[in-house]
Order: C-alpha cells, then structure tokens, then sequence
C-alpha cells in the first residue's frame, strides 16, 4: 500500500505541497484522494499531469519532481493506459525538451530566427521563451525521467518483460561497431571544423531517393535510456519559409531525444525518415530507433541531407559534447 507522505492542492495559478522528510526515492507521492479503483486513478493522473508543469515545479524541488514521476506511472498502470499515454501529456513536449537543452548561442540563434515570416518565425519565438521557462528546470525533470526509468523498468522486469535498458524493446539490436563503416561514413576533421561545433554528423554511404525524401540504413541507440522526446510528423521543405509543422523543431526535423539516468547525458536524433519510438519507451543501447532521412529544413536543402545529426548534452557538466568528443564516444 502507498505511504501517504504529501498532499497536492492545484490551484488556478499554484499549488502547496505538505510533505514528510524521506527521499523521494524512498516512497511515492499520494495525489488528492477521490476514493478507491478506476476513478481515483484517473483522477490522479490528472492532478500529477499538472504537478509536473512548468509553474508547479518552479515551486518544488527534485525530489518532489521524482515522488511525482513515480505516482504517474503507477497511477497509469491502475487507470489501465500505457506509459506512453500517460507520459505523453505529463511530460515537456519536444519543443520544451529542445528549449531545456539550449546553449546561449542557440537561444541567440532562436531570437534571430524569430523575425523569420510564418511558422518558422512563431515556432522560434516560441522556443526563446521556452527556453528561458525550461533551462533553470531541469534537474527537476531529470529527477522525474529517472524515477520514471526507474519505475518502468521494475514494471516490465515484474511481468517478464525487457529489465530496464538491459534488452531492446522489440528485439532489434545492432551487434558491434553501432555505426559500421559500410552503411555511415564519419566526417573528416576538416569537414567538422566548418560544422557544427557541439554535434556530429554522420553520413549515410547509401541512400534511396524517394519523391517524398531521402530513406536512409536503421539508426541505433548510442546510449540506453528512456525517450523524453520523439517526432514523426514532420512537413516540410527546404527552408524555414518552407515548414508547415512537425517534427522536433523545423531544422530538426522527425527525430528522438533520450535521457540517460545512470550518465546524465541527452542523446539528440535528427533528421529521421521515421521512428520507431515513443515518449516514454526505455531504450537499450543498439536498439533501432528509427530509419535515417532528410527531414528538416536544412537537411532537405541540395546536398545537405543524407545524414543523421547527433547531439550529445551532459547535464552534469551542464555543456554539450564537441563533434570530436561524439567520435571518440562512437569509436568509429
């Protein structure tokens, strides 16, 4: 039986938080009681949806973040959803996940590309803003992705399923190297000092070319973890004028974010044709996520698709990996 150890009181703008001294760790947060079964745990969900806002975290602190990721999943289970429908309106959409991971420079780069007309320009607005209500939140949600990782994995480890990230979710593992050199090719250090400065991009050797976009070899999972963020839906063409919505953000294109626990590190997908994922699925490491493309703004534009685009943030350093850190972390 959950330990009643905090009351949560959601108000129009705020809400209060009475709790005992444990670690979150050490016990689940108990929402507002409406009475036993179905009803009370969909009640629930409710309540700890709105917990994990921006604004109520903005009141709390990591531990609180954890206690309620923990209640959401279990809370899940008893309403009969999945993971995946639970955590899909609780947790940042892809958008805010982006805006939390953002360097100065990329926040310069969003106020730059907000003057840009339609879409494009609104999504970028919309991303400096974020970014400033995300970026001081983020130990917070690292707190709560955890205990959700955490939670997930005991689940399926109960009904004999996947333990955690120890085994791929549907089977599909690419054995050693990840990236083999006859389906990726790695750019030359040369190539990289005109790129980009915190990713890599790796280059598929073969592609098909379809009216529709670039169809490119299955992409693997660099790290395990739990998926914060994915993305299917991109529409688009070459150019910020040229997006009509979806996707990460209009230059990433269909893609996944993955959070590690065990390292603190973000591992960024980009440019996907699609994914195989959602928010929520635990990942293990060579897991399939997707197949490569060109989606995105600029990976649609003449001879600069046929990549995958990595981005690597460790969080407990708070900096993102160079290119040549990212190669040296795939060893290829």
């Amino acid at each position: 039986m959950w330990k009643s150890v905090s009351a949560i009181v959601l108000g129009v703008s705020a809400f209060a938080l009475v709790a005992g001294g444990a670690a979150a760790g050490d016990y689940p947060v108990t929402a507002v009681q409406t009475g036993p079964g179905l009803s009370s745990a969909r009640a629930e969900l409710s309540i700890l949806d709105a917990a994990l806002s921006p604004r109520s975290l903005t009141l709390a602190g990591p531990d609180f973040a954890a206690a309620v990721g923990l209640s959401l999943v279990r809370s899940a289970r008893l309403s009969g959803l999945s993971a995946r429908e639970a955590l899909s309106s609780a947790l940042p959409r892809g958008d805010a996940v982006l805006a939390m991971l953002a360097l100065d420079r990329d926040i310069d780069d969003f106020l730059e590309s907000s003057s840009i007309a339609g879409a494009a320009g609104a999504h970028y607005r919309r991303a400096a803003a974020l970014a400033l209500q995300y970026r001081p939140l983020r130990a917070n949600y690292e707190a709560a992705y955890a205990a959700i990782a955490r939670e997930i994995g005991a689940e399926q480890a109960r009904s004999g399923g996947p333990r955690g990230t120890e085994t791929a979710r549907n089977g599909q593992v690419r054995p050693e190297p990840l990236f083999p050199r006859k389906a990726f090719r790695r750019p030359t250090i040369s190539d990289m000092s005109f790129a980009h400065p915190y990713a890599l991009d790796l280059f598929f050797q073969d592609f098909a070319q379809r009216r529709d976009g670039q169809a490119g070899p299955p992409i693997p999972a660099i790290s395990g973890g739990i998926v914060v963020a994915a993305a299917g839906d991109w529409k688009g063409g070459a150019g910020p004028q040229a997006w009509a919505g979806g996707g990460l953000s209009p230059a990433a294109g269909n893609g996944l974010v993955i959070y590690d626990p065990d390292t603190r590190r973000y591992f960024s997908y980009f440019h996907f044709r699609s994914i195989a994922l959602a928010c929520g699925d635990l990942v293990a490491r060579g897991q399939i996520l997707g197949t490569g493309g060109n989606t995105g703004m600029n990976a649609r534009r003449p001879d600069h698709g046929g990549h995958v685009h990595l981005e690597i943030f460790d969080a407990a350093r708070n900096r993102a990996l160079s290119a040549l850190e990212i190669l040296d972390l795939l060893d290829i």
